[in-house]
């Protein structure tokens, strides 16, 4: 009978380390915790929830889940505890409400600790950091797309793995005389778009070698068979979570074509002064 009881003393001592472990655990942890009952009231809650609140611990003991929920529709709440009275758990983003009046963005784990009485524990994330950077994220994403679709300078993005264009600009198409739907897709082996070989070769030996390429003065082959003189520059990009290349095209015949008619008339001048 000593056995016995000896054996039950050690269990219930174990028991008690555990939940001091599990107390000091909660205690000292940056994430949010708290206990409610069958009537949404806060039963428990942990010093960073407090903080992350600004309530006490004595005021959340006379608060309800409501209290601190910020999404507009309290439906919407009341369906998610009901959410997790059926299944048990639940994971979800929902916004709080500080004691000063401001929000934030939380990740809540729930679960059900008790089906009879409906108690539920729930550890929460303050995510407003993480959630203010993809905010930004998406901003800067859709000013570049904007900024790339409207540049006057002949831009097209090609993926590494394939060299497949998957975007182009109206510049691009103005440039080399396709319609958007002919570019994209294809890729610059397929049209032809390179005038010498060599200089395609160059090209890709220094984007291998480098990662990007610097800008450079190549020939280009255009719808109508013209050759035209572009400088060409290409840098690595992320598009639509793919590695991919920017390259970005100025045309500049004409101004080699002026560069070369001047050189032609200097050289007629010198001969002309040379013969007089």
């Amino acid at each position: 009978f000593s056995e016995v009881i000896t054996a039950r003393k050690q269990a219930e001592h174990r028991l008690q380390e555990s939940e001091k472990r599990l107390r000091l655990t909660l205690e000292t942890t940056s994430d949010g915790f708290w206990i409610v009952g069958a009537d949404r009231k806060f039963q428990d809650v942990n010093p960073a929830y407090c903080v992350m609140t600004g309530y006490t611990r004595e005021e959340f003991l006379n608060m309800y889940i409501q209290d601190v929920d910020a999404l507009e529709n309290l439906a919407e709440t009341e369906a998610r505890v009901r959410k997790v009275l059926a299944k048990g758990w639940d994971r979800f983003e929902t916004k709080h409400r500080r004691k000063d009046g401001s929000v934030f963005d939380a990740e809540v784990s729930v679960n059900l600790l008790d089906r009879e009485s409906g108690q539920m524990i729930c550890f929460l994330r303050d995510i407003s950091e993480r959630k203010q950077a993809e905010a930004e994220l998406r901003e800067s994403k859709d000013q570049f797309v904007a900024a790339f679709y409207s540049s006057p300078v002949s831009q097209s993005i090609l993926s590494q793995q394939e060299s497949e264009i998957m975007a182009v600009n109206d510049a691009c198409c103005r440039l080399f005389g396709y319609r958007r739907d002919e570019l994209v897709g294809a890729g610059a082996g397929k049209l032809n778009l390179w005038k010498n070989p060599d200089e395609q070769q160059s090209a890709v030996d220094e984007l291998t070698r480098t990662g990007h390429l610097l800008p450079r003065e190549v020939r280009t082959r255009v719808k109508s068979g013209d050759i035209r003189t572009i400088i060409l520059a290409i840098e690595p990009i992320s598009w639509m979570g793919l590695p991919c290349w920017i390259s970005s095209n100025i045309d500049i015949t004409e101004r080699k074509l002026a560069e070369e008619a001047l050189l032609e008339s200097e050289a007629k001048y010198r001969t002309l002064i040379n013969s007089t």
